[in-house]
C-alpha cells in the first residue's frame, strides 16, 4: 500500500507541476500577445520578393536567433542572378562532419550578408578564396562559412553557442559590418511576428532564462545576451570574448562601407571596434586601407548596392585575411 501511495503522490505531483507550467506559459503568452496555437503571418505575404525571401530563410527554434538559412537550398538564380547552394545545416558551404578530421586545422567564419556572399557566386566568396589559397599550399585546413544575412554580432555569438562550438574550431573569424549594431534587420522583422504553438515551444522558459541571466550578470558578472534591441560595440565584443575567445582565438575582419572611403561617416564606429577589440584581447583586421586603395565603383556590386563587395572585393578581403593570419602566426606551421 505504501508503494502504491508513493506512486500516486508522484503522479499527482507531476500532473500539478505540468498544469502549473501550462498556466504560467499561458499567462506569458497573454501578456506578450503570443497566440496559443502560434502564428505564421509571413506565409500570408504577397509578391515575388516576399515569396523568394521565405524560400531562403526559415524560423529558428532558437528564440535569440529568430531566423536562419534553410538547409539544402538549390537556387539557380538569386540575388544579382547568383547561384545559391546550402548544406544540411543551412550553410552556404559543403557538408562537414561534426568531428574534426585528424590533423585538420578548422576555421569557423561568422558574419552577415557580406560573408554569406550576397551578389557573388559561391566560389567567389572570400571564405572560399581564402580556403583555396591555403589548400593550394598543402595545408590540411577547413574554412567553414556559417554566415547568415541579417545577423548582428549578438546573433553571431548565440549562433556560435548554439551551432558552431560543437565543430571545435581552432580559429574563429567574425566578418564585422558597419551596421552590426542594428539587431532589428530586415530579415528579422519578417519573422518577429511568427510564433510557435504551445506544444512546440515554451516562451515562459525564455522569459525566466532572461531573468536568470540578469541575476547572473548582476551578482556574478557573467556577460549576457540582452533581449533589448540596442547594444554597444564594446558590449558586443565583450560577449565575443566571454563566449568565443575563451575557446578559440578570434579575428574580427572589419569591412568598411564601400562609399565611405574618406572615413567620415563611420569613423567613430571604426574607432569603437578597434578599442573594443584591443580591450577584449581580440585580433582585428581593418580592411579600410585595403579597400580604399581602389575606387568604390571597382568594389561594389552595382550603383544601387553600395554595401556588398563584388568578386574583386572578396578577393581583396581573402588576400588581406591570409596575410594577416600569416603575420600574426595564427596558421598552423
Amino acid at each position: 500500500m505504501k508503494a502504491r501511495a508513493v506512486v500516486v503522490n508522484i503522479l499527482l505531483l507531476a500532473i500539478v507541476s505540468i498544469l502549473c507550467l501550462l498556466v504560467i506559459e499561458v499567462l506569458v503568452r497573454v501578456v506578450y500577445g503570443i497566440p496559443i496555437a502560434g502564428d505564421r503571418p509571413y506565409e500570408r505575404r504577397e509578391g515575388d520578393i516576399a515569396k523568394d525571401k521565405f524560400r531562403v530563410y526559415q524560423k529558428s527554434e532558437n528564440h535569440y536567433l529568430g531566423f536562419e538559412i534553410r538547409p539544402n537550398i538549390v537556387r539557380e538564380e538569386y540575388y544579382m542572378d547568383t547561384r545559391i547552394l546550402t548544406n544540411s545545416l543551412g550553410m552556404r558551404d559543403r557538408e562537414y562532419t561534426v568531428a574534426k578530421p585528424d590533423g585538420v586545422f578548422r576555421i569557423a567564419v561568422l558574419g552577415d550578408s557580406i560573408t554569406f556572399g550576397f551578389g557573388v557566386n559561391q566560389e567567389e566568396v572570400y571564405t572560399e578564396v581564402l580556403e583555396d589559397r591555403l589548400l593550394s599550399e598543402g595545408r590540411k585546413i577547413e574554412v567553414m562559412n556559417f554566415a547568415v544575412p541579417g545577423y548582428s554580432t549578438l546573433k553571431e555569438v548565440e549562433q556560435y553557442r548554439y551551432k558552431v562550438a560543437e565543430y571545435d574550431p581552432d580559429l574563429v573569424i567574425i566578418g564585422y559590418c558597419m551596421n552590426d549594431l542594428i539587431q532589428n534587420s530586415i530579415e528579422r522583422k519578417d519573422f518577429d511576428e511568427e510564433y510557435f504553438p504551445l506544444w512546440r515551444h515554451m516562451y515562459s522558459f525564455d522569459y525566466y532564462g532572461y531573468v536568470f541571466g540578469e541575476l547572473m550578470s548582476q551578482y556574478l558578472g557573467t556577460p549576457k545576451i540582452p533581449m533589448v534591441k540596442r547594444s554597444t560595440v564594446e558590449g558586443d565584443l565583450a560577449l565575443v570574448k566571454y563566449y568565443i575567445a575563451s575557446e578559440a582565438p578570434v579575428v574580427i575582419v572589419m569591412f568598411p562601407f564601400i562609399d565611405d572611403f574618406d572615413g567620415g561617416h563611420f569613423k567613430g564606429r571604426r574607432r569603437g571596434v578597434k578599442r573594443g577589440s584591443k580591450k577584449n584581447g581580440l585580433y582585428l583586421l581593418d580592411l579600410f586601407d585595403d579597400y580604399s586603395a581602389y575606387e568604390p565603383e571597382m568594389l561594389r556590386l552595382s550603383e544601387r548596392d553600395k554595401y556588398h563587395p563584388n568578386k574583386l572585393g572578396h578577393e581583396v578581403a581573402a588576400n588581406a585575411t591570409y596575410d594577416y593570419l600569416f603575420w600574426e602566426g595564427l596558421l598552423p606551421g
